[in-house]
């Protein structure tokens, strides 16, 4: 295409989105109350998980390094967590300090979790703890870790008022585009 042919085509696809749009506007429209049914017969849509906010410490289990052997990576991390006797105050600094992940760059910080981001271990663990709490050491697939569980978010319905605008916009394209299917198979 050359900049002619391209600008009369995307002027022609304009045209014809602004004709499909002129069309669809009074057949398509979504009232607060058909948005409000919606809401009510799909409960399921409108749940949001528990989230926690978390930070951890990583020691990697590897024999290749003396230091990272179970027997010494261990104790070294059971000792970390004796020293943490105020995480709010200490937790980011001994996460940079000692952990070996990449989140030690950000104090641990492994951010808002939902249930089944971590791995298995390491999600029950979280998932266990009360806000505030610091993990005894949990081991997973790539090492051992201390949890620090910052915050925690309780699950729930998500209001009708703040998903609103959100099902009205669904339902408005759903009957846009049912309407255009019925109108181009019977023009």
């Amino acid at each position: 295409l050359d900049q002619v042919s391209l600008r009369s085509a995307l002027e022609r696809e304009l045209k014809v989105e602004a004709v499909l749009d002129r069309l669809t506007a009074a057949h398509c429209a979504v009232s607060d109350d058909e948005a409000a049914i919606y809401y009510y017969q799909h409960p399921e849509r409108f749940t949001r998980p528990e989230i926690r906010t978390a930070r951890h410490i990583l020691i990697t289990v590897n024999a290749a390094y003396a230091e990272n052997r179970p027997e010494r990576a261990l104790p070294r991390l059971q000792q970390i967590r004796r020293e943490l006797t105020d995480p709010a105050q200490q937790f980011e600094a001994m996460a940079r300090r000692h952990s070996e992940c990449p989140s030690a760059m950000e104090g641990g910080r492994l951010g808002r979790v939902k249930p089944g981001m971590l791995y298995p271990a390491l999600d029950a663990t979280l998932f266990g703890m009360a806000e505030g709490e610091v993990s005894e050491v949990v081991e997973s697939e790539i090492g051992l870790h201390v949890l620090w569980c910052e915050a925690i978010e309780p699950g729930g319905v998500v209001p009708f008022a703040e998903v609103c605008g959100k099902i009205i916009d669904h339902l408005s394209e759903r009957k846009r585009k049912q309407f255009l299917r019925e109108w181009f198979a019977n023009p």
